[in-house]
């Protein structure tokens, strides 16, 4: 039984009119998964090229044929291995800074986009799209503004021109408790002079409990100052380091110093502190 690299060259040699990678499965009959592949590691080693689009796939083309015996690839090693010649054939890869750089510059040009609109121009792995898209968007550099189906649009709301680079202390961070339950405390932290943790629960639909945890974090951090200890309602708060309309988020390690990380200066800063 022919393997599928077997098919796959067979149907490339004797292709004369552009192909699709799903052309490439459907023929030869092999995976789709690894049509894909293969058409991307013989473009990459030179036997294909680029040839243009039909809806959302690219089109190739055949530009190199060495022999009959198939010409096979290595997803582990990252190589193409031409039983004709003998040859195998290292793949270069993109560096992250390279395709973090790609996706950065279409964001500039787009401003308003999904991630299919990147991948049609780009060509990156979607996944890897999705990736540095979820941290753009909790480093504070991109939004949601809505959904279309199953696409979610985003817009550019920070921009510079060298590409934001991945940040781990930025990665931990969880975007629910930045859009949701921190948000909540810090929006109103912001409209009142001085408070106590009880003012707050009052009027905010968060538990006491996680709302003294942040005040205190906070406070470690430096950015709340505590006026007076009252009788009955505990410490009695001031908001003095007022960095912008986001939420500094708390984050507590299994090991080591609690830190809050605050998208509106793009900084991390430790709860230190009695």
């Amino acid at each position: 039984m022919a393997t599928y690299s077997e098919k796959a060259w067979a149907f490339v040699r004797k292709a004369k009119t552009p192909y699709t990678a799903w052309d490439l499965a459907r023929i030869a009959q092999v995976s789709y998964s690894f049509a894909r592949k293969y058409v991307r590691f013989l473009r990459d080693a030179g036997y294909l090229k680029v040839a243009g689009k039909r809806g959302k796939e690219r089109t190739y083309r055949t530009i190199k044929i060495t022999g009959i015996k198939p010409v096979k690839i290595n997803n582990h090693k990252k190589v193409v291995i031409d039983l004709n010649t003998g040859e195998e054939i290292p793949l270069k890869t993109q560096k992250r800074s390279e395709i973090q750089h790609k996706i950065w510059q279409t964001i500039l040009e787009l401003q308003i986009f999904t991630t299919s609109q990147i991948y049609d121009r780009t060509f990156i792995n979607k996944d890897t799209i999705r990736h540095y898209l979820r941290y753009l968007k909790k480093a504070g550099y991109i939004k949601e503004i809505g959904r279309e189906g199953k696409e979610t649009f985003y817009k550019l709301i920070r921009e510079q021109e060298d590409y934001p680079p991945l940040n781990k202390d930025i990665q931990r961070v969880k975007i629910k408790n930045t859009d949701e339950k921190y948000q909540k405390i810090w929006d109103l932290i912001r409209t009142i002079p001085q408070f106590t943790v009880k003012d707050l629960s009052k009027k905010l639909p968060v538990h006491p409990e996680s709302i003294r945890i942040y005040v205190k974090h906070l406070r470690r951090a430096g950015y709340l100052e505590i006026v007076k200890k009252t009788q009955y309602d505990g410490f009695l708060y001031k908001l003095v380091r007022n960095s912008g309309g986001k939420a500094p988020v708390l984050r507590i390690p299994t090991k080591g110093t609690p830190k809050i990380y605050d998208p509106n200066k793009n900084k991390t800063y430790p709860s230190i502190g009695d």
